[in-house]
């Protein structure tokens, strides 16, 4: 009788030990379903905000609301915002202040009148406000910031140039979260990669407007040394299922 109840104990260890084997492969093909990381280092971004003179755009319940009378109101600025230290890389370094202009959806601004959009239904219309030569100057349109800032003739010039002309962003340290769901076997770092036409910048897109899906794309650019910018290609790489459900206005 206790040579059965031991055999019986074996076979039950026995059994439980080939599970775990056979599980342990499987555990790994899962990890394996995470796509590859490739990490580039950061830039080192310093942007110096000094020399411009925004005491026309009094700060407002965290915000600088500019006065309609005043320099930055009259040339169509209704708020400014300080520029990102990812915009360090334009030359010449002019004082520079992003310079909004809000619309609710009826009064759309013509193209030429703007950069970039950003927001959903209230949207903000990007131009830029810069101190050059001593004078107050609004960019509002491609040709403005070719004027001002080609020819583009280092990485760093193209990177932080194609982020002021799309509105698109930069990620580093990428890693491969087991919480996301993933449509690409490959992920890689904001890179900028010299080549025969200028410059390719890869950078990213997150989809905000609407309910979800809320996915990331990552977007290669070309900047060309005279300024202009195309999107080359634009690949949905992952989404967070946690907000499947999530609506924004």
């Amino acid at each position: 009788m206790k040579l059965a109840s031991t055999q019986r104990r074996r076979r039950q260890t026995l059994g439980l030990v080939i599970i775990l084997v056979c599980l342990a492969p499987a555990c790994q093909l899962i990890n394996l379903n995470l796509p590859r990381v490739i990490n580039h280092d950061s830039p080192e971004f310093s942007l110096d905000t000094t020399g411009f003179d925004d005491s026309s755009c009094p700060e407002q319940n965290g915000f600088r609301i500019c006065q309609p009378e005043g320099a930055l109101g009259q040339n169509g600025c209704g708020q400014l915002r300080l520029p990102g230290e990812v915009l360090s890389g334009l030359q010449p370094a002019f004082p520079l202040r992003l310079c909004l202009k809000r619309s609710n959806g009826s009064q759309p601004l013509a193209e030429g009148e703007f950069i970039y959009r950003e927001g959903c239904l209230m949207s903000e219309y990007v131009r830029y406000a810069v101190i050059q030569d001593g004078q107050l100057k609004i960019l509002k349109s491609i040709s403005d910031m070719q004027n001002a800032y080609a020819p583009i003739e280092s990485e760093g010039e193209a990177l932080s140039y194609a982020l002021a002309v799309t509105g698109l962003g930069v990620r580093y340290g990428l890693t491969a979260q087991t919480d996301l769901r993933y449509f690409v076997d490959r992920l890689e770092d904001t890179n900028v990669q010299q080549i025969p036409q200028g410059y390719r910048v890869h950078l990213f897109d997150y989809k905000l407007c609407g309910c979800g899906p809320h996915p990331t794309y990552a977007v290669d650019v070309l900047v060309t040394s005279d300024g202009q910018v195309r999107e080359l290609s634009r690949e949905k790489i992952f989404e967070d299922p946690a907000e499947d459900g999530l609506c924004v206005d």
